[in-house]
């Protein structure tokens, strides 16, 4: 079953995996440079990256507060969600509220509809606004 959960240590050769597929598929021309969401493991620590993009004190000024989880399907890291609590107004042009992405070896399994989904369910506890923007 899929589910939203923080990020763990244990899924982190999963998300290294992701970031390579990721890159593979960027050079192919199937996805472009700004819908990268998987982010080089190697650089950054991605479980204290994701924490810290909670607390609006450790973020640039132009940040917004957001909650990243991973989403995984039993022991499976299938992709990655980022819920925004507020917008500014380049998110509400582009970006919104939410953003995932899917390991590419699991595209086209139905995986971004309910990816998707939980993160809109996850979204109506942490955003204050009577309105969640997807673009």
């Amino acid at each position: 079953m899929l589910k939203l959960i923080d990020a763990k240590e244990e899924y982190l050769v999963q998300y290294k995996e992701a970031y390579l597929e990721t890159l593979k598929q960027l050079k192919l021309g199937k996805i472009k440079k700004h819908n990268v969401m998987f982010l080089n493991p190697d650089e950054e620590d991605i479980i204290k990256y994701f924490m810290d993009m909670r607390d609006i004190n450790k973020l640039p000024s132009h940040y917004v507060p957001s909650y990243n989880y991973f989403t995984v399907d039993n022991d499976t890291l299938i992709g990655i969600i980022n819920i925004r609590i507020k917008l500014t107004d380049k998110l509400l042009r582009y970006g919104g509220h939410i953003g995932y992405a899917v390991n590419p070896i699991y595209w086209k399994k139905g995986y971004g509809t309910k990816i998707l989904k939980l993160g809109l369910e996850k979204a109506k506890s942490l955003i204050l606004e009577d309105k969640i923007l997807i673009t």
